[in-house]
């Protein structure tokens, strides 16, 4: 009789579910060995990746991963545009600080008109702007000659050079480009008439190097006349051929004359007479000796325009400061600049005179 101990298998420990190993497994509720143990773990994740709940966490999380991938260029542009509008603000807050344009004179409106109509192929304007301020040619109802108008085409795109931030014409210029053309023209166009030459003799100094000298100052004049509405009829080979007459060398010949006719000025026999005449003379000579003063002080043009305006205290201003103001308005500058001109053609006179 066979016993019931010898019924039971001798080999009762489980091995290692994993193919080729036979390894016995120590742990209960264990599938694999200890050295194989990490594949339990796979087969848990496995397990747990296909349930239906963390199937639907896994399926929420791509469609958020593909609307953050939409998102992303959008979120781009936004930060774009961000950007964008603080530069705007940051320029609009630059451009309030820019000054104000100085209001266009008659002239300085109709040269402005002249030069766009020109740039977008009409010369009409530029024609009529020539014949009345510029040069009275003697075709009056003909064409401007080509050179003429490129000349001044020239002088007039100096005038209204770019200027950065704002519309192309609203500055009108006067720089040295712009005195350059201006000078230029005149020596082009420019014919020395009889009363001239007569006016720039009687020195020692021919009528040709007494024009050479005096035309730039005259030029300078006739032009800041002409951009201030003050010309009149007058174009601006008037107003220089003007300003050579009444600015030669009248005095040299008043002396000749007087030298001739010593009695010619006074009255006869009386005291009173010959001490207004002395006065009146010492006047008038040092009125005459002011052009040759200023000429030998060598003004920039910013301080013969301070002078300009100083010089019409009383007549259209009623005080210095009011000159002042009206010349930083036409300058586009301060006050303070004005006055700066000012002490610099004084102090350049005061050397001209003890020189």
């Amino acid at each position: 009789m066979k016993s019931v101990a010898g019924a039971v298998p001798q080999n009762t420990v489980p091995v290692c579910q994993l193919d080729g190993c036979d390894r016995p497994i120590t742990h209960r509720n264990r599938k694999y060995c200890s050295r194989h143990r990490y594949l339990a773990d796979i087969d848990y994740i496995q397990d747990l990746w296909d349930r239906p709940d963390v199937r639907a966490v896994r399926e929420a999380i791509r469609q958020q991963n593909e609307l953050e991938h939409l998102m992303t260029p959008l979120r781009r542009v936004e930060v774009v545009l961000s950007d964008a509008e603080r530069a705007t603000m940051t320029l609009r807050s630059f451009l309030s600080t820019l000054p104000t344009p100085s209001r266009l004179s008659s002239f300085q409106q109709e040269a402005k008109e002249a030069w766009a109509s020109f740039h977008k192929g009409d010369s009409e304007p530029l024609d009529l702007f020539i014949r009345r301020h510029l040069i009275r040619l003697k075709n009056k109802n003909g064409t401007v000659p080509d050179k003429l108008r490129e000349r001044v085409i020239a002088l007039l795109d100096c005038c209204f050079d770019p200027v950065p931030f704002y519309d192309p014409g609203e500055w009108f210029l006067y720089n040295q480009s712009v005195w350059d053309e201006v000078i230029g023209l005149v020596r082009t166009y420019f014919k020395m008439t009889g009363s001239v030459e007569y006016a720039l003799s009687g020195d020692d100094q021919s009528p040709r190097a007494n024009y050479r000298k005096k035309l730039p100052g005259a030029t300078g004049l006739a032009w800041q006349v002409l951009m201030w509405d003050e010309a009149g009829s007058k174009t601006l080979l008037n107003l220089v051929e003007e300003y050579l007459e009444t600015e030669g060398h009248e005095a040299s010949k008043l002396l000749g004359y007087a030298e001739k006719k010593p009695g010619a000025f006074i009255d006869d026999d009386s005291d009173h007479s010959l001490a207004q005449f002395e006065a009146r003379e010492a006047a008038r000579q040092q009125v005459e000796a002011l052009p040759r003063l200023i000429e030998k002080a060598r003004f920039s043009m910013t301080e013969r325009m301070v002078y300009d305006y100083d010089a019409r205290v009383g007549t259209e201003f009623d005080s210095i400061e009011e000159a002042t103001k009206a010349a930083a308005h036409a300058l586009g500058d301060k006050p303070s600049t004005v006055r700066g001109l000012r002490k610099k053609y004084r102090d350049k006179l005061n050397l001209a005179a003890g020189a």
